[in-house]
């Protein structure tokens, strides 16, 4: 009974910041309209969000924390519990444009605020405690969908399902994907993703660490990359807004397999009148992605072979034994270094 009780409780707790944040989110939409909420709303506006859009994604200002605490008080909160939910700070000021990060079940978590002065730092600040790498914005509202779209920012995500894109997008929070999130997807029953993470530099290596790890999860059956010209958008709501929501369906509907992806981003690293070293770090950097796709798919990754042979204009007979030749060197490599760690144990 002491244990339901306590269960009980926080359960209640629960909801009451759920309900306390949501209503904190209903005043920043309110106060977006109003003259306090100007300088924002020019900002969302200035990113190339229509009014329409700015209402279906929920954004907000921040109205100020005496403005924000007297009104939230005035629905019957207490004032401990907005402090604790880390509604009322200076930080809010400074990064005043508003998005509420939700749960899986649609719940609000926290606050993101986005600096609107582009001389602060860091851009985005968010609540205290809001544990970013459990959750997925966006994937609330893919209930019933097998096919996703893997973005980095949750204004991404939360752009393109307002523009209601062919497919629900769901944010990373980040460049990177960890192991909660990735539960969170197969209790999601997502069964085949479409990474279109950002095409800076930052965002690719991101997305060669997420095959890697998606590789490994059995429930995912498919996984595409959807590229389009870095100058045309850094990410897939950029490509939207600059070139119409049609390109960034595109994109997605052309979207390649991962060991085709693999290959001809691998093949982009080697100088054009490479060493003979250089070669040989490709081509165990081949193996290893080989050696990923093959566990899963080996269809694709012979697929991958084509690719990389295509990329690098070789000719893929004599790219079979060089790689070959690249899997003893990097099997030895592990041997020695094994060995190593067993001496050093032993001393």
């Amino acid at each position: 009974p002491e244990r339901d009780a306590q269960s009980q409780a926080r359960y209640q707790a629960k909801k009451a910041r759920e309900s306390l944040l949501e209503e904190a989110g209903g005043l920043m939409r309110e106060a977006l309209q109003q003259p306090e909420g100007a300088a924002t709303l020019s900002y969302w506006r200035g990113r190339g969000y229509s009014d329409e859009a700015i209402r279906d994604m929920a954004l907000g200002a921040y109205p100020g924390q005496q403005r924000l605490l007297q009104a939230l008080q005035a629905l019957g909160h207490d004032e401990q519990a907005i402090r604790e939910a880390d509604l009322i700070s200076p930080k809010w000021e400074q990064h005043p444009a508003i998005l509420l990060w939700r749960d899986r079940a649609g719940q609000p978590a926290g606050l993101m605020g986005r600096a609107i002065d582009e001389d602060v730092e860091p851009k985005y600040l968010y609540s205290k405690g809001l544990a970013k790498s459990q959750m997925l914005p966006g994937l609330e509202q893919a209930r019933r969908h097998e096919e996703l779209i893997l973005v980095e920012s949750p204004l991404a995500a939360a752009y393109l399902n307002a523009q209601r894109l062919s497919r629900p997008a769901v944010a990373l929070g980040g460049a990177s994907l960890s192991p909660a999130q990735i539960q969170a997807l197969q209790q999601a029953r997502a069964r085949r993703l479409i990474l279109a993470l950002d095409t800076d530099e930052a965002g690719q290596k991101a997305t060669q660490a997420i095959i890697k790890a998606l590789l490994e999860t059995e429930e995912i059956e498919r996984l595409l990359v959807a590229t389009w010209p870095e100058g045309e958008g850094k990410g897939l709501d950029d490509l939207a807004i600059k070139q119409g929501l049609e390109a960034a369906g595109a994109a997605v509907s052309r979207a390649e397999r991962v060991g085709s992806w693999l290959a001809r981003r691998l093949a982009q690293t080697l100088p054009d009148e490479p060493e003979a070293l250089e070669e040989e770090a490709l081509l165990e950097q081949a193996v290893e992605q080989y050696l990923w796709l093959s566990r899963r798919d080996t269809l694709q990754a012979r697929d991958y072979v084509g690719a990389l042979a295509e990329g690098l204009g070789w000719d893929k007979g004599l790219l079979w034994p060089r790689m070959a030749k690249a899997e003893k060197r990097l099997r030895e490599k592990e041997s020695k270094q094994l060995t190593e760690a067993h001496i050093l144990q032993a001393m």
